[in-house]
């Protein structure tokens, strides 16, 4: 996984991060043999790779995670990969599914799996941009942590 970018301001406590990677909406719990629940392989791919990138940023910016209780806004940008149909152009509205909490879910799950904070129940104020992605972009998940 490659940053985008990665910046932060560690005076105020506020980071945001981009990834290159196709966004990926968290898959819902499935019931397999025996009754057995378990969470779709790709959903548990995409949450490894992006907490990974997650924790490598917290490691190389030397960032302090967000105290337990300490209520947090994030905004989510993703920018999923552009259909044919669409030819050239700008940024577009994504109006088909997944549905946005999902995108939402990951990129939350995966910051507390990595450690940027302790636990995502800290997170109080949500804004979130489903789009696909103009032609001469790549796909990108783009978030944004304020302490409030």
């Amino acid at each position: 996984m490659d940053f985008k970018t990665a910046t932060l301001n560690k005076a105020r406590q506020h980071y945001t991060i981009s990834m290159y990677v196709e966004p990926t909406a968290k898959g819902r719990p499935r019931a397999g043999k025996n009754n057995r629940v378990y969470t779709p392989k790709k959903t548990r791919d995409a949450e490894a790779e992006m907490s990974q990138c997650i924790a490598k940023f917290i490691a190389d910016e030397g960032i302090i995670p967000f105290e337990k209780g300490k209520p947090l806004r994030v905004n989510i940008r993703t920018l999923s990969k552009r259909p044919k149909r669409l030819g050239l152009g700008d940024c577009e509205a994504k109006t088909t599914r997944p549905d946005i909490d999902n995108y939402i879910k990951l990129v939350l799950d995966s910051a507390t799996k990595a450690g940027l904070w302790h636990d995502d129940s800290q997170v109080v104020e949500v804004m979130a941009q489903k789009l696909y992605c103009a032609d001469y972009l790549k796909p990108t998940v783009t978030f944004e942590v304020h302490p409030l």
